[in-house]
């Protein structure tokens, strides 16, 4: 690891490793983190209990959860803006993007070891810099590789290049895992909710990587430019578009998910209503994608873009 005395260019840290982090969760880890992107015994379609009941005769981790071990690989560097002995301000960091592909669902419980990297540094021009991390998880024990995570932080306007440093990063590169445009078309699915009033603060309770305060301190939110107050978490969002799309074209068969990725376009904030839009696409192979665009209708704005949930064809043993 790249030592954090003084300040390293961006391009100096690229490839750098993190410290590892090991979790141990329980079964009521897994399902406060269900509860937190939104699952709820008031909506009983699909069978909602199997994410929240351990004594369901099918009880089942949410797929996402699987960004739970990973993300506390760079809970240092987001709340310190420390990455490796690259140093951002912490306050204007915020989650842009994040894919994640699950090649076996985590069991009730475990320990799980997370190894990860900066895989990238991108210049976004006057608006920032993106820092790409890559984040493996396999089991603690066994090794066995159970995800694969990769976190893209923005860090609002930040000027590499500008600096002094002679760093001058590219504007693009191979080694982001790419966006997909939604259909032209009108879409196949919607659902419209209601973000909870508590959702950040109970999320943030399964949250490894959390302690950031944009996500619970009004005050804090407000001085880093959200005048509502604190917001959910980007990779909230990711877990709310992933259980829209699980439930709403495979009745919550956790077995055909693969992977998902989301771009974060704006805030959502406590007690927001959003309305998913979903585009059902198969592939050649008989793989099928869900392309998703989220709209804050209380806010007016797009909030996730450029986003989709994969599902392999075929149901495959992923129980562990």
């Amino acid at each position: 690891m790249a030592s954090s005395k003084g300040s390293l260019t961006a391009s100096q840290v690229i490839g750098s490793k993190f410290k590892d982090f090991v979790h141990r969760y329980s079964e009521k880890d897994v399902i406060l983190y269900s509860l937190g992107i939104g699952t709820t015994v008031s909506n009983p379609a699909h069978d909602p209990l199997r994410f929240l009941y351990e004594g369901h005769s099918r009880f089942a981790v949410h797929p996402t959860f699987a960004t739970v071990p990973a993300m506390g690989v760079v809970r240092d560097a987001v709340l310190s803006g420390n990455f490796n002995g690259f140093q951002v301000d912490p306050k204007w960091i915020v989650l842009g993007e994040q894919y994640l592909e699950v090649f076996r669902c985590l069991p009730p419980s475990g320990v799980m070891t997370s190894t990860g990297k900066i895989a990238d540094v991108v210049d976004k021009g006057p608006s920032g810099v993106i820092v790409a991390v890559n984040i493996e998880t396999f089991d603690a024990k066994t090794e066995d590789r159970y995800a694969f995570n990769q976190a893209l932080f923005f860090v609002r306007g930040h000027r590499e290049g500008g600096r002094g440093q002679g760093d001058r990063l590219p504007r693009s590169t191979g080694r982001i895992v790419k966006l997909a445009e939604v259909p032209d078309r009108v879409p196949d699915a919607a659902v419209e909710e209601r973000i909870g009033s508590d959702q950040a603060a109970i999320f943030r309770l399964s949250s490894t990587y959390d302690g950031n305060a944009l996500h619970i301190d009004d005050a804090y939110a407000r001085a880093a430019g959200y005048a509502p107050g604190h917001n959910l978490h980007g990779v909230c969002l990711l877990g709310i578009v992933a259980r829209h799309a699980i439930a709403g074209f495979f009745g919550n068969e956790v077995d055909r998910f693969k992977g998902v990725k989301v771009r974060i376009t704006a805030p959502v904030f406590p007690s927001d209503v959003t309305r998913s839009e979903m585009w059902r696409e198969k592939s050649k192979t008989g793989s099928t994608r869900i392309h998703i665009r989220m709209r804050n209708l209380t806010r007016g704005t797009v909030c996730v873009d450029k986003s989709y949930v994969d599902f392999v064809h075929e149901e495959i043993n992923l129980t562990g």
